[in-house]
């Protein structure tokens, strides 16, 4: 199992937020690039996020949200040395080793809640509540695609 990417990575990320009347709204930019190969002689590809997203209050407790967001991920570079590999036939014990089927694009459509007290002793706490899918998906090779997703966070600010 592997925990990292095996290198030092750079995460640079720019966000943008504003308010206008009862709405919310934003934009960010992320990205993970990588610096060079593991100790396995490969390197995993750069990941590069883009997503907007706006929210209403619709009561001083409730606020849904709509998010976009785009992933695009490099197919990985190099190769591990301990996998066999066939270099006559460019085969792999499997295909899901094999470093041009990683990577790909994927845009997500997602609709959230945040929940707040307004006042009292949770005034700058929120829970937050976000579900959604992809509604477009071009992956490298034979790999896992996703379905759908949920996310619940509780955010206490002080």
């Amino acid at each position: 199992m592997q925990l990292g990417s095996g290198t030092y990575d750079i995460k640079p990320s720019i966000n943008y937020f504003g308010v206008a009347g009862d709405w919310t709204y934003g934009a960010d930019l992320n990205m993970t690039l990588r610096t060079g190969k593991n100790d396995r002689d490969y390197r995993l590809g750069n990941v590069y996020q883009a997503g907007i997203w706006t929210r209403y209050a619709l009561t001083d407790w409730l606020e849904p949200s709509i998010r976009i967001n785009g992933v695009v991920w490099d197919e990985i570079s190099g190769k591990d040395t301990d996998l066999p590999y066939n270099p006559d036939t460019d085969r792999y014990p499997a295909a899901v080793v094999k470093p041009d089927n990683f990577g790909g694009t994927k845009l997500l459509a997602l609709v959230g809640l945040r929940l707040k007290d307004p006042r009292g002793r949770l005034e700058n706490t929120f829970l937050e509540l976000e579900a959604g899918a992809p509604f477009y998906q071009d992956l490298n090779g034979p790999q896992p695609s996703e379905d759908w997703r949920f996310s619940a966070s509780f955010v206490l600010s002080f």
